[in-house]
């Protein structure tokens, strides 16, 4: 009888802290320490078992304060998230104990004429391990894969906690109702509500991972507007200091060209009173003058023509060999190529991926971009290098023909073009998902609507490790009429 108690406790208090560390994605923690966790339960399970002729809510919450305080200080948790984390994770656990019981005696009930146990430690032992076995289902799911590490900003009244305690009184319920009289009701009722109560945590765990990746979309917007306002604010500042200085040059000129041309009058007037020599001496002067005024204004011209355009430099050879490349492309197929690259990118991109990677990932962006502008009259192409928090960023805009819904269920996983007469065969989107893949790059495609933008589309990959896969588009009820992967997020634009 105790060891059948001990066993039971055993497998709540692991499964606990197998969640615990799960929810709070403290996944090496548990790897690390999952010795010592089992001795723990099994230290904590025998010490509960002496106290189980105690009123069972009393034991039951006893359970609930030993597994708090041993974990908090273990993990060094702040109390509020540790207490959060605790509970849902003492509910799960519950949950799963009650699912493998049921499924455990659903078999034994329909097996009992083929395997007859009558002995309770192996069928506590048997529903034990069914039990460790189902508390791992949930997290296997990608959304859910990363646990609740949302937890850290939730206070203790949240939806979440209010449902796990709600699961932990309809499980104290169901244990310390009396079936003495055949009244099953009292057992039944509180039993089967944790089953409804488990789908509402779920719902609410996978609500609020949508909420939160809205949310961090939305700050990946606001700072994708806020690197672009610098950069525009630091492209006005340098066309109005180009503006002072060829007002300046006009400003001289406006002095020089009248007095040269005074003195070209001068030189010509004076041209029969003068001796050959002294009209040679002056005629050279004048030249020279007039020479060196002219490779001044030559110089400068160039200067100011070229600053601010697609020509900047990231300081990476075999990169700026690339982007040289494709505006000389750009050029001949009469496209509007720019190029923005935030300062000292050299740094940020080689902690990222190698120069011969990054090269290889432009020339596939900018080569899908001119394809898919290929039977657009006005072609814009924006190309944008820059950091998103410490991370390296790099963005493709352009106004070419949106993509199939079929690409982007594919992507990565099998060549897709819908530009095979203009030179597109697919092979590039899937370079750009092994490079994505490999360096465990997010990648986020944003549709624009028509006439709201300049722009038609934009692809962004961010080398944050996150592996993200996110599509923001104005057409979400037209592709989510597809049957998508699991690792796509779709999001209104």
């Amino acid at each position: 009888m105790y060891a059948a108690i001990i066993i039971s406790h055993f497998f709540i208090l692991i499964c606990c802290f197998y969640c615990y560390c799960k929810i709070l994605n403290l996944n090496d923690l548990f790897l690390r320490s999952r010795i010592l966790f089992t001795l723990s339960a099994l230290i904590i399970a025998c010490g509960l078992c002496f106290i189980h002729s105690m009123i069972y809510p009393v034991a039951m919450f006893l359970v609930l304060f030993v597994f708090y305080i041993f974990i908090t200080l273990f993990t060094k948790t702040d109390w509020s998230t540790s207490l959060n984390a605790t509970i849902i994770s003492i509910a799960m656990s519950l949950v799963s104990f009650t699912i493998s019981s049921f499924v455990f005696s659903t078999l034994v009930f329909f097996m009992y004429s083929y395997i007859n146990i009558n002995n309770l430690v192996v069928i506590k032992l048997l529903n034990g391990f069914l039990q460790y076995f189902i508390i791992h289902i949930p997290f296997q799911f990608k959304r859910l894969k990363k646990g609740m590490p949302f937890l850290y900003e939730l206070q203790l009244n949240n939806i979440g906690t209010c449902i796990s305690l709600l699961i932990l009184i309809c499980y104290i319920t169901a244990s310390i109702s009396n079936t003495t009289e055949n009244n099953y009701l009292p057992f039944i009722i509180p039993l089967f509500l944790i089953f409804p109560c488990a789908l509402l945590l779920i719902s609410w765990w996978r609500a609020i991972i949508t909420k939160n990746y809205r949310r961090k979309l939305q700050q990946f917007e606001m700072q994708k507007l806020k690197n672009e306002l610098v950069q525009k604010e630091q492209e006005i500042s340098r066309l109005l200091e180009n503006n002072k200085a060829l007002a300046q040059i006009i400003h001289r000129d406006n002095k020089l060209i009248p007095a040269m041309e005074l003195a070209v009058n001068t030189f010509l007037q004076n041209q029969n009173t003068l001796s050959p020599q002294q009209l040679k001496e002056q005629g050279l002067a004048l030249a020279a003058h007039l020479q060196t005024m002219s490779q001044e204004r030559k110089f400068n011209l160039t200067e100011y023509q070229t600053n601010g355009q697609p020509l900047a430099s990231t300081g990476i050879c075999a990169v700026d060999a690339v982007l040289q490349l494709m505006y000389q492309r750009a050029l001949q197929e009469q496209i509007d190529y720019n190029l923005r690259i935030t300062e000292n990118i050299k740094t940020t991109a080689l902690q990222s991926l190698s120069e011969e990677d990054f090269s290889h990932l432009l020339a596939d962006l900018i080569e899908n971009a001119f394809i898919a502008m290929s039977d657009v009259a006005d072609k814009k192409i924006l190309i944008n290098l820059g950091r998103m928090g410490n991370h390296l960023s790099v963005e493709i805009s352009d106004n070419g023909q949106p993509f199939s819904p079929e690409i982007f269920q594919d992507f990565g996983l099998k060549a897709h073009t819908t530009h095979a007469g203009n030179g597109g065969s697919g092979i590039g989107l899937m370079d750009i998902w092994k490079l994505k893949k490999k360096y465990r790059a997010s990648l986020v495609i944003t549709e624009y609507a028509p006439g709201t933008y300049s722009y038609t589309k934009q692809i962004s990959l961010i080398f944050d490790a996150k592996k993200h896969y996110i599509i923001q588009t104005y057409r979400r009820r037209e592709l989510g009429q597809i049957r998508f992967r699991d690792d796509l997020y779709i999001f209104p634009c």
